[in-house]
């Protein structure tokens, strides 16, 4: 079962794109960090004020590569 401490352990704190927000294409490609995951098990972050909806939601972790850039 999908629990607060299951997405915080694997999405808080990473970047993250936007592959898709529903009913938000303005949203679309922007990329940001996971800052917060509320009690709703949405993910809140820096790439503005909509909250992506887990299930819901489009989006894919950006991988770091060896030189610290996102790939």
């Amino acid at each position: 079962m999908l629990n607060k401490s299951i997405l915080e352990r694997n999405y808080l704190g990473k970047e993250i794109e936007i592959i898709n927000m529903d009913g938000e294409p303005k949203y679309k490609g922007k990329k940001g960090v996971v800052t917060l995951i509320d009690d709703d098990l949405q993910l809140h972050g820096t790439w503005g004020e909509c909250a992506l909806i887990y299930g819901l939601d489009d989006f894919e972790v950006l991988e770091k590569e060896k030189n610290g850039r996102s790939r």
